[in-house]
């Protein structure tokens, strides 16, 4: 029997044994995920890009359920919503203008990118926002318009940059967005 007993305790690994290679293992793996590159500047550009798609899409359904045509002027961080209205010119042989105003009940977007992100937005070979704001005598005027039925009047493309890492969305008429890394 003594000679079972001693088989049983010379077979498999100690305790100790087991512990140590358990140790190493887990010091190569954080070695291992130090050096990897994270791809949270990548996750985080996508997400400011489905940000915007969602929101603008909410813009245009906003647009289609209250009737109203919509322009959007992109800023730093996100977009702010105009409202359009018909005025009468002080001549009245001019067509009426459409005059575009802040609206505050329209759905906006502040804080859709972080000032680490650079957005550039275009539409049929135009470069749409730059954050040039209006002078105080200049009219306000939307980078994008959506209209009554709740199609947008271009087709806008968007190219968001975040150190080497660049993501670009573009939507068409109808709101479909086209996501491309």
């Amino acid at each position: 029997m003594s000679h079972r007993q001693k088989a049983r305790h010379t077979s498999g690994f100690t305790l100790l044994e087991i512990l140590v290679v358990v140790a190493i293992l887990g010091i190569l793996s954080a070695i291992v995920g130090i050096n990897l590159p994270s791809g949270s500047d990548q996750r985080t550009l996508r997400d400011h890009a489905s940000k915007l798609a969602q929101n603008l899409n909410q813009a245009a359904d906003h647009a289609l359920f209250a009737g109203q045509i919509i322009g959007i002027k992109l800023n730093e961080s996100g977009f702010e919503s105009l409202s359009a209205s018909w005025q009468q010119p002080e001549d009245e042989a001019q067509p009426p203008e459409l005059v575009w105003a802040s609206d505050d009940e329209l759905p906006s977007a502040v804080g859709l990118w972080d000032d680490r992100t650079l957005v550039t937005a275009s539409a049929d070979g135009t470069t749409l926002y730059n954050d040039i704001a209006p002078s105080e005598d200049e009219a306000i005027q939307p980078d994008l318009v959506v209209d009554l039925t709740g199609q947008w009047s271009t087709e806008p493309a968007f190219l968001l940059e975040r150190g080497e890492f660049q993501v670009r969305l573009s939507l068409n008429k109808r709101g479909l967005v086209d996501f491309d890394d």
